[in-house]
């Protein structure tokens, strides 16, 4: 169990920042007279304004407080209140921004690094770009000519299908070259992009989305599997209680079914659907960060013996705990996100070995890897196409 708290950051020492303080905040708004009115409170807001949602609270914290799902309820009656602003509404649209971004990519990517445009929104870390060519755009011109045995639906996040597409590529293309025939389900949203800000509406209808276009093959026996943890795990998590009640026996067939990439390939392993031998010999030192919800709610040890299946290969896992990215916490709040990855996960990595890889599960914490020590970090996806390509 990887432990990792938050209360003494460097710039939040105050027990008012701290899980408990929040915790003590929440619980006096609950029992007052008006549990909505308080639910706008402004010293509300400001104390959860730095919880980074990393879910760490739901696995350390002996009551099991799950933080970031107070965080979310209390913005969705904070926006009900006192309405939308500009920066929430962007995430809002963030799905629909990324669609359109990506029909002139390039032009999008110069935009995006406008100085103008970055003190409009009042970010000081370089906004990420989109990949020249999205997920669908290259799945429509992909072929294979391996003989398929089996069938896998792949959830396609957002973010992989326009920011990584090459992630999702290489999982593809390894699921392929061990018989899978690839079912690709491409997100118009981002459910978890949603719930973190307090948008509970927009993201019960993406849910929806997902149990319309997965349901129907996940009870003909079809495995779903995803490569961004946050996304995926949303399923395993918040999912079932924000569903509409006539959707959650539906959606807990989701949970039970869905997998993370290196939970998939550990299953299909041990089972024989995926042979081992197949695998290049590569001697690689791996620097494996996982991402925290992940380890909230899956564990570490998932990933590290995923990727020790891979001959030649040594995992050190980083006792880290969230990077400091945590989605549009990063941009928010940049300086104190570069202050929580030098705690721990900038340190860690700057003392790897020259020729190790860093491999990082979340799209965020890969982010966050290239922005504090100019590294790119790959996904456990990369890795195993790397060892049959």
């Amino acid at each position: 169990m990887v432990k990792w708290k938050f209360d003494n950051q460097p710039s939040a020492k105050e027990e008012y920042y701290s899980t408990r303080g929040r915790a003590n905040l929440l619980r006096q708004a609950l029992n007052s007279p008006n549990p909505i009115q308080e639910f706008a409170s402004e010293e509300l807001k400001k104390t959860l304004d730095l919880c980074l949602s990393c879910k760490g609270c739901k696995s350390e914290c002996p009551a099991n407080v799950d933080m970031a799902r107070f965080k979310a309820e209390f913005l969705h009656h904070y926006h009900n209140k006192k309405g939308i602003g500009f920066k929430t509404r962007l995430i809002r649209h963030y799905a629909l921004i990324l669609s359109l971004g990506a029909k002139f990519p390039r032009i999008t990517n110069r935009l995006a690094k406008n100085p103008w445009l970055k003190k409009r929104l009042q970010v000081e870390r370089q906004l990420p770009s989109l990949s020249t060519q999205s997920l669908k755009s290259w799945w429509k011109q992909h072929s294979t000519k391996n003989r398929a045995k089996r069938q896998v639906i792949l959830l396609c996040d957002i973010f992989t299908q326009y920011h990584e597409p090459q992630i999702a590529q290489a999982a593809i293309q390894f699921l392929e070259h061990n018989g899978y025939a690839i079912i690709p389900i491409f997100l118009t949203d981002s459910p978890r992009f949603l719930i973190s800000q307090g948008l509970l509406k927009q993201a019960k209808k993406a849910l929806g989305d997902i149990i319309e276009h997965c349901y129907d093959l996940v009870k003909s026996g079809i495995s779903l599997i995803g490569l961004e943890p946050s996304e995926l795990l949303t399923l395993r998590d918040e999912a079932i209680d924000l569903v509409e009640a006539n959707q959650r026996d539906k959606m807990r067939s989701l949970s039970e079914n869905a997998k993370l990439f290196e939970e998939f390939i550990l299953q299909e392993i041990s089972v024989g659907n995926i042979d081992t031998s197949d695998f290049k010999i590569k001697k690689q030192a791996l620097i494996l960060h996982v991402h925290c919800h992940q380890k909230s709610l899956v564990g570490i040890d998932t990933s590290i013996q995923a990727l020790k299946q891979l001959p030649g290969t040594t995992v050190t896992a980083l006792q880290t705990g969230c990077c400091g990215m945590s989605g549009a916490f990063g941009y928010e709040h940049y300086d104190i996100s570069m202050k929580i990855g030098e705690m721990q996960l900038f340190p860690a990595i700057r003392q790897a070995p020259d020729n190790a890889l860093i491999v990082a599960t979340g799209t965020s914490c890969r982010h966050q890897i290239a922005d504090g020590v100019a590294t790119t970090a790959l996904h456990p996806a990369q890795i195993f196409w790397n060892h049959v390509n």
